[in-house]
């Protein structure tokens, strides 16, 4: 059968021996599985030897390069370990390059990776420095490499695939581990040039959902490959929805920690440092209103002709204080305030409370009131006080700007350059 071997396994006489040898042979699978996995259920077969009848369980035996799948190496299929990437793939033959999986890692994608070390050299100058620093086993000159803890041998495969132009077994689509994992490997050996042709298409999926919870390590991704408008959106965004624990820690939009630990370097440093200044600064504006009001009075009234009543504008500008100090009181932004509680919050959630206070407003002598249902014609319209805040909260916010630093951004830029311009093959003629 194309693809596939088969291991002849001779049985007793008896039917429960059959079974017995079977299920013994079934049960070693996950220590076989660079020898042959099963696929099927064992078939049997008869055949006459000078008159004794010999039973055999036929074995179907995984080869078939087809079989990969992104779900895992092995799948329990009704009772049988079936084997979802072949134990060891060899991009070449004849290559003298072979990458081990991490055992943590091998559930992911094939357990060993053959390859060519001149194809692999030419990728770039960090490919060839790992080949040339391992030392070949003395007879068969071949190199052994095993990954690191944490490196995917899927993504390794990719690059590799696209490396030795097996572009027909390359995935068109990839979730958002795999993803990541790209990045990772085209930061750790500078290869980013070489996912091109095949990057956009990937990434796709993630552009309408980055901004989700459990997707904050896409700064990582838009930053190594110089998604600067992704990267400089999903920063904000996480300035304004972040929390922290009570440890300090902090949180998705969802409650959950943070996912994952891969960031560029002192991203999330930053942006917890931006919340926190942003933070303080609203409620400096919020007591700094609050104080101007006790100091002076705050009406702003279109007086009428004639002479103004001096009681006017300090009643006016005490019902707005009391009422909006009222209002802010049991949200905790009430002087003296519990600045750790406050660090807590997310800059959404405080923004949305300073905004919305309730603040009442001097009437006019026909009893209709003044505030946030009063025409712009009003004479007092001008003196609610919460109308005063939200401005000077839309103002904070809007000044937030860019919050990488300049250096985080040339990088940034540098990484999009390389994808931009497509200089296919550079490392490997440096």
């Amino acid at each position: 059968m194309p693809g596939r071997t088969n291991g002849v396994v001779p049985n007793g006489t008896s039917s429960a021996e059959d079974l017995s040898v079977t299920d013994s042979l079934l049960s070693c699978a996950p220590t076989l599985q660079q020898n042959q996995l099963t696929e099927d259920p064992p078939s049997r077969r008869s055949d006459d030897d000078d008159g004794k009848s010999l039973s055999f369980s036929i074995i179907p035996v995984v080869s078939n390069i087809l079989s990969e799948s992104r779900e895992g190496s092995l799948q329990d299929d009704a009772g049988f370990r079936v084997l979802r990437f072949p134990p060891s793939i060899d991009l070449d033959p004849e290559g003298t390059v072979t990458f081990i999986a991490p055992e943590a890692d091998r559930h992911t994608g094939p357990c060993r990776l053959r390859v060519n070390p001149t194809t692999v050299s030419a990728i770039s100058p960090l490919f060839r420095q790992l080949i040339a620093s391992t030392k070949p086993w003395p007879r068969s000159r071949a190199h052994k490499i095993h990954l690191q803890p944490g490196e995917s041998i899927f993504a390794l495969l990719t690059i590799m695939r696209i490396a030795h132009l097996d572009f027909a077994m390359i995935s068109p689509s990839l979730d958002f581990q795999q993803l990541l994992d790209i990045a990772l490997l085209c930061k750790k050996y500078g290869c980013n040039y070489i996912v091109i042709p095949f990057l956009r298409t990937w990434i796709h999926p993630f552009r309408t959902s980055f901004l989700d919870p459990g997707h904050e390590q896409y700064l990582f991704i838009a930053h190594q490959f110089g998604f600067e408008n992704d990267y400089l959106q999903l920063t904000r965004h996480l300035v304004m929805h972040l929390t922290l624990s009570p440890d300090n820690k902090p949180l998705a939009l969802d409650g959950r920690p943070l996912a994952g630990s891969h960031f560029p370097p002192f991203c999330l440093q930053r942006i917890l440092s931006v919340r926190a200044t942003l933070i303080r600064s609203l409620l400096a504006a919020t007591h700094h209103l609050l104080d101007t009001m006790v100091l002076h009075d705050t009406c702003q009234a279109r007086q009428p002709p004639g002479p103004t009543l001096p009681n006017d504008a300090a009643e006016c500008t005490c019902l707005n204080h009391s009422s909006l100090f009222r209002s802010l009181a049991p949200l905790g932004y009430r002087p003296p305030v519990d600045m750790n509680m406050l660090l807590r919050r997310s800059v959404a959630r405080i923004v949305h409370e300073l905004s919305t206070a309730r603040v009442m407003t001097w009437r006019h002598q026909d009893g209709t009131e003044n505030g946030a249902g009063a025409q712009e014609g009003d004479r007092h319209w001008g003196c609610n006080a919460g109308r005063a805040l939200r401005f000077r909260v839309e103002q904070l916010v809007d000044g937030l700007g860019r919050v990488p630093l300049e250096e985080e951004t040339e990088k940034l830029r540098e990484n999009g350059a390389v994808f931009r311009t497509g200089v296919w093959m550079r490392g490997g003629g440096e």
